[in-house]
């Protein structure tokens, strides 16, 4: 995408380390010059790609059929400042038919918690930089919506519960997290051990049932107790009480041949056991700690591939997040 009408100013594979690396990169995408935009009546959207952790094909380009279903005649293009996506280090891929890692290559050898110390380290870049996540006191500093699809959602949520990320006292570049105000995230990966044991055999084929068991252990290594602690439903109670986040969409389709809806279903149980509030169940625009679950169509990529349920859930979220 060379070029939008809506985005007219767009800026790709802009480093966000120092030196700068190859997949640590963003993209950004501006409906207007930021100037233009007012903090207290817009906010930024951060987008982070799935792919397993390891696929070189999924890039911070997947945001761009959702983008194109944002035109001058939609009405929250308007309450959009920017849309960031982010690249971050994959994991080992030797067998992909068309680019397999090499071990020589540290971009695609990552194992967790790199994946997620990139998206924070993009995140800090973006807040030096244009302020995202500060204060809006005094109308300084944007709110921003996280968007993730499969194992972005993922990252989202390690992000915020601390998984694998340094203490705050370390003095590292990345502990200047910027909180979102909601999430939107897309046939997410929440419980890992959950999601391999949905892939043995017999319910699954061999050949399916290894490639599973080679992407966790590619990502996260062979022990069982790493899966579980870098499963976001294990740690339900930070968030809860992590700063500026005041709801949570858990989306998924049913026709989703790769991730299950039990992922959500997990995801949901183990926020409302730690006090979060389901939408059906009172809601209140006002209520900290609301999630709802939305059904989507497709497949897996289809999701993201044809992009207008992501735009339509990015539009209902927006208004809600500048109200509060």
């Amino acid at each position: 995408m060379a070029s939008s009408a809506a985005f007219p100013i767009i800026r790709l594979a802009i480093p966000y380390t120092s030196p700068p690396s190859r997949l640590r990169t963003l993209s950004l995408y501006f409906p207007r010059p930021l100037e233009e935009s007012d903090p207290a009546n817009t906010v930024w959207v951060i987008y982070i790609h799935g792919g397993a952790w390891r696929d070189p094909l999924q890039t911070a380009q997947c945001i761009e059929p959702t983008l194109a279903h944002f035109t001058n005649r939609v009405p929250s293009l308007n309450k959009i400042a920017a849309i960031a996506s982010i690249n971050y280090r994959l994991s080992p891929y030797p067998t992909h038919p068309t680019d397999p890692s090499s071990k020589d290559d540290e971009e695609r050898n990552a194992k967790h918690p790199d994946h997620v110390r990139d998206v924070k380290e993009a995140l800090a870049w973006l807040r030096r930089e244009y302020g995202v996540g500060q204060s809006n006191r005094g109308g300084k500093g944007f709110k921003w919506i996280g968007v993730g699809h499969s194992c972005g959602a993922t990252l989202l949520l390690q992000l915020i519960a601390g998984v694998g990320l340094p203490p705050k006292d370390e003095g590292s570049t990345t502990t200047a997290l910027a909180h979102p105000s909601a999430l939107i995230l897309l046939a997410g990966i929440y419980n890992i051990p959950l999601l391999l044991e949905n892939h043995q055999q017999p319910s699954s084929s061999p050949e399916f049932a290894a490639i599973y068991k080679d992407i966790i252990q590619g990502a996260f290594g062979k022990e069982k107790s790493a899966w579980e602690d870098a499963s976001p439903s294990y740690h339900p109670p930070v968030f809860l009480h992590s700063m500026g986040l005041t709801s949570v969409m858990l989306a998924h389709s049913p026709y989703d041949e790769l991730v299950e809806k039990e992922q959500d279903e997990a995801m949901l149980r183990s926020l409302k056991s730690s006090g979060w509030t389901a939408v059906e169940e009172n809601y209140s625009q006002s209520q900290r700690g609301l999630v709802e679950c939305r059904n989507l169509s497709g497949s897996h990529d289809f999701v993201w591939e044809e992009g207008s349920q992501v735009a339509e859930l990015i539009s209902e979220v927006i208004p809600r997040v500048i109200m509060q």
